[in-house]
Parts: structure tokens; sequence; C-alpha cells
């Protein structure tokens, strides 16, 4: 799961993206950078400030690597509307990736992590007020690419804002459901939020925290290349189901790993978070099994013993593989509702295989 595909087809689209990005954001920035996203200064630029202020944080955490996937879904899709992505891909690669980095950032902070993609959080290593400031920053950064791109009109720029602006509102009510969840889980919480359709509510928890993100880079595309409204709906779904698919299979391998899963196993149980398949777990055991997984979560607790004995617990559910089913179907239905109105090509295949690789699909292989 989460092997991205690899071959001739793919590398020179990762190798573009890495080109966007330091294009936009240099590691090292000079008076040029700031006059482009500030204009120019009233009295005098400090390019030596933004650089250990921003951009050094930043390329810390995107050098550590990831997997470009959300660009990578935006190219895609936009030239599987018919439409060339050279004059827009720095404008789909600066919004998918850098909001997203300032999102892991922003993230750590109120998970309280100590590790990211395998080395300390940045906002351990440069301080919760410099990780704070950068991560806003590239909340808002890539929407300077709109004002003034010169292949949008005056309504289709003003259309992305609506859209990129929604989605980001989007994104964090979904991360005060994940916060409230884990601030307020006890057993006797946990059964009256399971009576009020707690499960359905964690889905559309995903689909504002992960799959807002994929719905913006789809209106994007849309609104590059002037879809029908029915069109776009499908293409909306279909970023917003994948990105709630990949969460639920993320939580599947939070219990399992991979061979390029590079967090912990068990971080969902040692720090009390509800996610689906913790829920569906929970829902398939006994009164006294269920209170003692509760138990175990409600702890918080990084002990190994108390994290292997919860994941145990979850396995021995069969919820996992419920889980990774639901995480197909969700992708069957979206693809099905997409692919009808969108004909055959090269990079609709990779689209496919992109979201096949991304739930670890059978199709995947």
């Amino acid at each position: 799961m989460h092997i991205l595909p690899t071959g001739d087809r793919w590398k020179p689209l990762v190798d573009r993206i890495d080109r966007h990005l330091e294009n936009f954001l240099p590691r090292i920035l000079e008076d040029t950078d700031l006059n482009r996203y500030a204009g120019p200064p009233r009295w005098t630029h400090d390019p030596v400030v933004h650089t250990e202020m921003l951009s050094t944080p930043t390329w810390d955490l995107i050098s550590r690597g990831g997997k470009r996937w959300r660009p990578l879904f935006g190219i895609l899709l936009l030239e599987s509307l018919g439409n060339s992505a050279d004059p827009y891909e720095e404008m789909v690669v600066a919004t998918a990736e850098l909001c997203h980095t300032g999102a892991l950032i922003i993230d750590d902070i109120e998970d309280g992590s100590v590790i990211r993609r395998g080395e300390q959080a940045i906002h351990l290593r440069y301080g919760t007020d410099v990780a704070i400031n950068a991560a806003n920053t590239l909340y808002f950064l890539p929407h300077l690419l709109y004002s003034d791109h010169p292949d949008l009109s005056d309504s289709q720029r003003l259309e992305t804002y609506r859209s990129m602006v929604q989605q980001l509102v989007k994104a964090h009510l979904g991360q005060a459901m994940d916060i409230y969840w884990s601030r307020n889980l006890t057993a006797e919480n946990f059964e009256r939020w399971l009576a009020d359709g707690l499960p359905e509510k964690i889905l559309q928890m995903y689909a504002y925290k992960t799959g807002s993100a994929l719905e913006g880079l789809a209106e994007l595309a849309c609104t590059v290349g002037s879809t029908d409204e029915r069109l776009r709906q499908a293409c909306v779904g279909l970023g917003r189901d994948l990105g709630v698919a990949f969460q639920i299979a993320d939580d599947v391998l939070d219990f399992q790993g991979s061979p390029s899963w590079r967090k912990k196993v068990g971080q969902d149980v040692a720090t009390g978070k509800l996610t689906y398949a913790v829920v569906r777990a929970l829902d398939r055991l006994g009164s006294v099994p269920r209170r003692h997984l509760l138990d175990l979560l409600c702890r918080r607790s990084s002990d190994q013993d108390t994290v292997s004995e919860a994941i145990s617990l979850v396995h021995e559910t069969g919820a996992l593989e419920e889980c990774r089913g639901q995480a197909r179907r969700i992708i069957e239905k979206a693809w099905s509702s997409f692919t009808g109105l969108v004909p055959e090509s090269g990079k609709k295949a990779m689209l496919r295989e992109l979201c096949d690789a991304l739930i670890g699909s059978p199709n995947a292989e």
C-alpha cells in the first residue's frame, strides 16, 4: 500500500513537480522572490531572514521525502480532461504540495508529534513560533499564482479563489472534529457518539480533512478546462472520495505497516485517535473486550505492551479487512461516475493506476 507506480512514465512527472516547487519557493530566497510574493518594499527586504524562517524549515520537511501524489493527481486529472498541464503545472504543484506541507507542520504541533518522515518534527527542530508562521505562510503563498496567471480569465481566477478558500475552511473543520474526538475520548462518550452515527461522521471528517485538498485540485482542473457541471461534480467526487479512501487505507497501515511506511506502527493507538478502523473494530467487539480496547486507547500511552495489545485486539475483529474493502468500494463508485464522461487516454490510465496504488487495490499489482 501507498507505494506509487514506477517506470518511465512516472519519473519525468515527479521530477517536474520538484522543479516547480523549487522554482516557486527557492531554498535560498532573494529580493526578486520577495518582490514576487509581497511586491516592492517600502524600505528594504531581508531575504536572509525569510530564508531562515520560511524556506529552510519548509525544505527540510519536503526534502525528507513524500510521494508528491497530490500534485500528481491534479496534473493527471487536468490532462485526462484533454488539457495541456504545462501552463498550469506550477500552480497545481504549489497548491497541492505546499498547502499539504503546511498542514503536516500544524498537525504535528496539535498532536504533540515528535517524529515526521523519520526525523525530528519541524516545531521541535526550529521552534513552535517558526513552525506556525512558516506553515501558515504555506497555506496562503500558492494563492498568489492565481492572481497574475496569464492563462486564467477574471472569472476563472475568481472561481479558483472561491474554491480554494472553501477547501481550506473544510480542512480546518475536519481537523476540529479530529481534535475534539481525541481530546474527549472516554468509554462513556464513545458509546454516546456511536449511537449518534459516529462512523459516518468520521468519514465526513476524512472528506473535510483529507478529501478537501483533492476536491480543490479537481475544481481547479475543471475551471481551467471549462467543463460542464455534470463532469465537474464527477471530478470533485473522485477527488473527495480518493481522499476518504486513502485515509481509510492509511488507518489500516497504522496497524500493519508496509515497505514504504515510515511512521511507527500503532501511533493512532498511542495518541488515542478515533479512526474509522478503530471504530469498526470497537463496533465488532463484545461489551467486555470493547471496554478493554477503549481503556487501552484512553490511556494514550506509547508503552509497547499497551500498543501491541490494542493492535492484536483490532486484528482479531476482522475490521481491517472490512476497511480495505470499504476503501476499494468507495473508489470504484467514484470512478464509475467519472470514467464514462472522460475519453480513454494514457493520462486517464495513469490516474486510475495512481488511485489503485494509493488504496492498495489488487488492480495496482
